[in-house]
């Protein structure tokens, strides 16, 4: 064998090392990243937020009447269509109670539409025989004045001006919420009500579902509230709900009582 035949054969000897060692580099990294998936900026929602997912020292950010991707169905006016994290369900409860359950409703729709409101925003999970047939079965088909026969009393809600406190809350499970919010009339543009109720809501086909409803827990807040204080009547507060008295409402209701971040100043 010549020299140069030696040279390469040394040569294409080197060139196959270095390609074996290259191939055991390459799989040893592959193995390793199959063993270790990168991570995701977006977890799961079946991972709890473990604290309710609030959104720092202040509690959630949330903006009254925000959120949603579209409209029920049954009214063209109730957003639906909420991302799993706890603050899109703060969103929905305070929108379901505005629209669907404060008493604005009963001037917008029938009873018959009101009732596939209801089935729309539960996602069907109630079967018929569950605690929103029990809401549905409380309110008459004498109770609804589409017509506008009854507009001198049609209710207004300004939720925005209200209240919202988050019980319990995991991302994408499930979420317990008392909301307020400030109705009004047109004869009385000076004095509002606060109206309220706690609100059951479960993660369920990509969507917010409310489950329950019950108006005491939130009644007997602000009787206990307004007994604390005879200088306030939560019942009643001046309209437009200002800082000072929301404040003062916290104050007494219990500082888990947040106001929402576009409440007028």
């Amino acid at each position: 064998m010549s020299k140069n035949q030696k040279v390469l054969w040394a040569v294409l000897s080197g060139c196959v090392v270095l390609a074996l060692v290259a191939a055991g580099v390459y799989w040893f990294v592959s193995s390793r990243q199959a063993e270790t998936p990168e991570s995701s900026s977006t977890s799961s929602p079946t991972e709890s937020s473990g604290g309710g997912g609030a959104s720092g020292p202040e509690g959630y950010d949330v903006e009254a009447g925000s959120g949603g991707s579209g409209k029920a169905k049954a009214d063209s006016r109730t957003p639906v269509g909420y991302d799993w994290h706890c603050a899109s369900a703060v969103q929905a409860a305070t929108n379901y109670y505005t629209f669907a359950l404060s008493g604005t409703e009963n001037f917008e729709l029938s009873k018959d539409q009101w009732d596939s409101l209801i089935d729309e925003i539960n996602g069907d999970l109630d079967g018929g025989v569950g605690p929103m047939s029990e809401v549905k079965s409380k309110q008459e088909k004498d109770d609804f004045w589409p017509d506008g026969k009854h507009d001198d009393l049609k209710l207004e809600a300004h939720p925005e001006q209200g209240l919202f406190r988050v019980l319990d809350c995991n991302d994408g499970a499930e979420a317990t919420i008392d909301v307020v919010s400030a109705m009004t009339w047109p004869a009385e543009k000076d004095e509002a009500m606060y109206s309220g109720a706690r609100l059951y809501l479960t993660w369920s086909d990509n969507d917010w579902r409310l489950v329950d409803v019950d108006e005491k827990p939130v009644d007997d807040a602000i009787i206990d509230a307004s007994e604390q204080d005879a200088s306030i009547n939560l019942d009643a507060p001046p309209f437009p709900v200002t800082a000072k008295w929301r404040a003062k409402a916290i104050d007494l209701l219990g500082p888990a009582w947040q106001e929402y971040s576009n409440a007028p100043q």
